[in-house]
Protein backbone atom coordinates (compact mmCIF):
# COMPACT_ATOMS: atom_id res chain seq x y z
CA UNK A 1 0.00 0.00 0.00
CA UNK A 2 2.76 2.64 1.00
CA UNK A 3 4.57 1.88 -1.94
CA UNK A 4 1.85 2.63 -4.33
CA UNK A 5 1.00 5.76 -2.28
CA UNK A 6 2.76 7.96 -4.90
CA UNK A 7 0.19 7.34 -7.37
CA UNK A 8 -2.69 8.73 -5.20
CA UNK A 9 -1.03 11.59 -4.19
CA UNK A 10 1.00 13.19 -7.46
CA UNK A 11 2.07 16.25 -5.43
CA UNK A 12 4.20 14.28 -3.08
CA UNK A 13 7.77 14.96 -4.32
CA UNK A 14 11.36 15.32 -2.69
CA UNK A 15 12.96 16.40 -6.19
CA UNK A 16 14.63 19.76 -4.85
CA UNK A 17 12.37 19.08 -1.66
CA UNK A 18 14.37 20.97 0.73
CA UNK A 19 13.91 24.77 -0.19
CA UNK A 20 16.62 26.58 1.61
CA UNK A 21 20.39 24.85 1.50
CA UNK A 22 23.13 26.34 2.88
CA UNK A 23 26.69 25.31 1.09
CA UNK A 24 29.74 25.89 3.02
CA UNK A 25 32.33 27.82 0.19
CA UNK A 26 35.31 28.78 2.62
CA UNK A 27 35.44 29.36 5.76
CA UNK A 28 33.35 31.36 7.42
CA UNK A 29 31.52 31.78 4.26
CA UNK A 30 28.06 29.99 3.01
CA UNK A 31 26.32 30.18 -0.28
CA UNK A 32 22.28 30.21 0.37
CA UNK A 33 20.43 28.23 -2.27
CA UNK A 34 17.06 28.61 -2.46
CA UNK A 35 14.39 26.63 -4.85
CA UNK A 36 10.76 27.28 -4.94
CA UNK A 37 9.98 24.92 -8.29
CA UNK A 38 6.39 25.99 -8.32
CA UNK A 39 6.94 30.06 -7.95
CA UNK A 40 9.53 30.05 -10.75
CA UNK A 41 9.47 34.48 -11.40
CA UNK A 42 8.18 34.96 -8.07
CA UNK A 43 9.45 38.09 -5.82
CA UNK A 44 10.74 36.55 -2.20
CA UNK A 45 11.91 38.01 0.90
CA UNK A 46 15.15 36.01 2.35
CA UNK A 47 15.29 36.73 6.36
CA UNK A 48 17.54 35.51 9.32
CA UNK A 49 17.21 35.78 13.09
CA UNK A 50 18.37 34.54 16.20
CA UNK A 51 15.58 34.17 18.85
CA UNK A 52 14.17 30.95 17.15
CA UNK A 53 11.05 30.29 15.84
CA UNK A 54 8.68 30.19 18.67
CA UNK A 55 5.91 31.89 18.54
CA UNK A 56 6.99 33.12 15.60
CA UNK A 57 4.63 35.48 13.53
CA UNK A 58 0.97 34.92 12.96
CA UNK A 59 -0.77 35.86 9.76
CA UNK A 60 -4.54 37.29 8.93
CA UNK A 61 -4.77 34.01 6.58
CA UNK A 62 -3.88 31.40 9.55
CA UNK A 63 -0.21 30.27 8.63
CA UNK A 64 2.61 31.34 10.71
CA UNK A 65 6.15 32.81 9.55
CA UNK A 66 8.17 30.48 11.82
CA UNK A 67 10.74 33.25 13.08
CA UNK A 68 10.71 35.38 16.16
CA UNK A 69 11.58 39.01 15.36
CA UNK A 70 14.44 40.41 16.52
CA UNK A 71 17.62 42.60 15.45
CA UNK A 72 19.24 40.63 12.90
CA UNK A 73 15.90 39.90 11.51
CA UNK A 74 15.21 43.45 10.34
CA UNK A 75 19.12 44.14 9.66
CA UNK A 76 18.66 41.16 7.08
CA UNK A 77 15.27 41.86 6.13
CA UNK A 78 16.16 45.83 5.19
CA UNK A 79 19.28 44.55 4.05
CA UNK A 80 21.65 46.32 6.26
CA UNK A 81 24.46 43.97 6.44
CA UNK A 82 26.48 44.74 2.99
CA UNK A 83 29.29 42.13 2.58
CA UNK A 84 27.88 40.10 5.18
CA UNK A 85 24.39 39.59 3.61
CA UNK A 86 23.36 39.24 0.85
CA UNK A 87 19.51 37.88 0.35
CA UNK A 88 19.99 37.24 -3.66
CA UNK A 89 18.25 39.00 -6.61
CA UNK A 90 14.25 39.38 -4.87
CA UNK A 91 12.96 37.30 -7.90
CA UNK A 92 13.18 33.57 -8.81
CA UNK A 93 14.46 32.37 -11.79
CA UNK A 94 12.58 30.86 -14.54
CA UNK A 95 13.64 27.67 -12.63
CA UNK A 96 12.09 28.97 -9.32
CA UNK A 97 15.51 29.12 -8.19
CA UNK A 98 17.99 32.10 -6.73
CA UNK A 99 21.12 32.65 -4.46
CA UNK A 100 22.34 34.64 -1.44
CA UNK A 101 25.24 34.78 0.63
CA UNK A 102 26.49 34.72 4.25
CA UNK A 103 29.66 36.22 5.08
CA UNK A 104 31.31 36.55 8.18
CA UNK A 105 34.91 36.40 7.89
CA UNK A 106 34.66 40.60 9.17
CA UNK A 107 33.61 39.17 12.18
CA UNK A 108 36.80 37.05 12.67
CA UNK A 109 34.94 34.42 13.69
CA UNK A 110 37.05 31.22 16.43
CA UNK A 111 38.04 28.49 14.51
CA UNK A 112 34.79 26.52 15.24
CA UNK A 113 32.89 29.59 14.12
CA UNK A 114 30.43 31.39 16.95
CA UNK A 115 28.26 28.35 17.31
CA UNK A 116 24.84 30.00 17.14
CA UNK A 117 21.72 28.43 15.64
CA UNK A 118 20.92 31.22 12.98
CA UNK A 119 16.74 30.73 11.45
CA UNK A 120 16.72 31.65 7.86
CA UNK A 121 13.22 32.08 6.51
CA UNK A 122 12.11 32.60 2.44
CA UNK A 123 9.03 33.85 1.87
CA UNK A 124 7.51 34.01 -1.75
CA UNK A 125 5.16 36.86 -2.55
CA UNK A 126 2.05 37.43 -3.89
CA UNK A 127 0.31 40.35 -4.36
CA UNK A 128 -2.92 38.46 -5.10
CA UNK A 129 -3.18 37.01 -1.94
CA UNK A 130 -4.79 37.69 1.28
CA UNK A 131 -1.95 37.94 3.05
CA UNK A 132 0.16 38.84 0.65
CA UNK A 133 2.55 35.63 0.31
CA UNK A 134 1.80 32.77 -2.15
CA UNK A 135 4.02 30.15 -0.17
CA UNK A 136 5.93 29.75 3.03
CA UNK A 137 8.50 26.91 2.94
CA UNK A 138 10.42 25.80 6.29
CA UNK A 139 12.14 27.96 8.34
CA UNK A 140 16.27 26.49 7.48
CA UNK A 141 18.42 26.42 10.92
CA UNK A 142 21.68 26.21 10.56
CA UNK A 143 24.86 26.57 13.13
CA UNK A 144 27.44 29.60 12.24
Amino acid sequence: LVRNAYWFNRDFDFYRGRHIQTIKTSTHRWAIQLSCPRSAGASYVLAAGLSGVRPGIQLQDGRRINLNPDQLTALTLNNRLPGAWNPGPGVLDSRGEALGSLDLRALTPPPGGLRLPIWIVLVVLDPTSPSGIRYLPDTYVMRI
